[in-house]
């Protein structure tokens, strides 16, 4: 048997990740784009823009040209302050006739300086309503505030040498950027989540995932065998695994309809090449599903332990299990679930070897390793795993 894997760290299996949640992923893009797309249209807008360009001179004075370029600069500060005071955008809103408020046309004028002597007026909104009176508040403010800090500071009134003559326009971000970004948002998102619960998940998948956690081998897999190629691989495997194996215990910690399943095809097999058969059905409700073409003998399992009067006892089961490979060549026997009842265990102890059913997607490993450790502490000798 190989040793089993005890490692406990995290592993993502990204193509059962993305086989599996595909379609939940591509719904995520088409959501989240479809919202980005929505962010960018409500978002993106242009940006329309002029400017006034004036220049600012200090008097004619015989001080040197560093006092002279410190005495430009404070006007230059100054006429700064001059054109952003509520003052001067009062009366540039008065002269004009402009319905918008005082508040909102101080958010339309900015200053900015990048000469010595230089100012830039600027008039910037992103309302395309706003956008012709952009010149006209431009060249406003500048004369408006020239006057104003010529009187108030008895220096020259600086001079408008660049008027705003025309508005540029600055195109926002295009709404496909904002729908791209979502898309890949959400992909990422929903692919990251599905990621981290591939990681929780603790279910058994595949052969490669039986053979990690539980350290045995796959005698047979049902979703890659037609049904009569399942029994011959059960067979082969079995007879692999175990020489001499006349009784099997078919166990498992899933359905017990699916356990008895795997365990009839096995028994239909072994009489198909000519072999005496009796198939031990283990079924929890005690059913019998044969049909007239049966080749094999088939027996309740429960009515059988209840004629030897002492169900619990194993050597009684032995007993009985030797007397019916004396007349048989093979008994197949389906367990009840490990889950519900613990006369599983018992059966596959009077038994030479048994066989773990683990239902692929279903079977956690933790589970499946418990009945494992189970199994083996009966003394009977696992023989390995059938997925179904």
């Amino acid at each position: 048997m190989n040793e089993i894997n005890s490692s406990h760290a995290v592993e993502i299996n990204l193509r059962r990740v993305l086989k599996k949640s595909w379609i939940l992923m591509l719904v995520f893009m088409i959501v989240f784009a479809g919202l980005g797309f929505v962010y960018g249209k409500m978002t993106s807008k242009s940006t329309y823009s002029t400017q006034t360009r004036v220049l600012v001179l200090p008097k004619e004075t015989e001080l040197s040209p560093y006092t002279d370029s410190q005495a430009n600069y404070y006007l230059v500060r100054n006429y700064w302050a001059f054109v952003s005071s509520k003052d001067v955008i009062k009366q540039v809103k008065e002269n004009l006739g402009l319905k918008i408020t005082v508040k909102r046309l101080e958010k339309i004028i900015d200053v900015q300086t990048d000469e010595t002597s230089i100012v830039k007026v600027k008039a910037i909104t992103q309302k395309a309503a706003e956008k012709k009176e952009l010149q006209k508040i431009a060249n406003e403010a500048a004369a408006v505030a020239a006057k104003e800090f010529a009187a108030r500071l008895d220096v020259p009134e600086p001079q408008i040498i660049s008027p705003a003559y025309s508005v540029k326009t600055e195109k926002g971000s295009s709404p496909l950027k904002y729908a791209m970004a979502g898309g890949l948002g959400g992909f990422f998102l929903i692919f990251i989540l599905m990621c981290l619960m591939d990681a929780a998940d603790k279910r058994l998948y595949s052969e490669r995932d039986v053979k990690k956690h539980l350290g045995i081998a796959v005698l047979a897999d049902e979703g890659k065998s037609s049904q009569y190629s399942l029994g011959e691989q059960m067979l082969t495997g079995i007879e692999y695994a175990g020489q001499n194996m006349r009784s099997v215990a078919f166990m498992g910690t899933g359905e017990a309809g699916k356990i008895g399943d795997l365990a009839r095809e096995a028994a239909r097999k072994l009489a198909a090449e000519g072999k005496r058969v009796l198939f031990l059905d283990g079924n929890a409700d005690g059913s019998v599903q044969t049909s007239s073409g049966e080749l094999c003998e088939t027996v309740v399992l429960g009515e059988a332990l209840k004629e030897m009067g002492a169900p619990k006892d194993i050597s009684k089961l032995k007993q009985y299990m030797n007397e019916k490979c004396a007349a048989y060549d093979a008994i197949i026997v389906s367990t009840p679930s490990l889950e519900k009842n613990m006369a599983a265990i018992r059966i596959a102890h009077a038994c030479d070897g048994s066989v773990l059913v683990v239902e692929k997607s279903k079977t956690r490993y933790p589970d499946a390793l418990k009945a494992e450790e189970m199994i083996l502490s009966c003394g009977t000798q696992l023989l390995g795993a059938v997925l179904a």
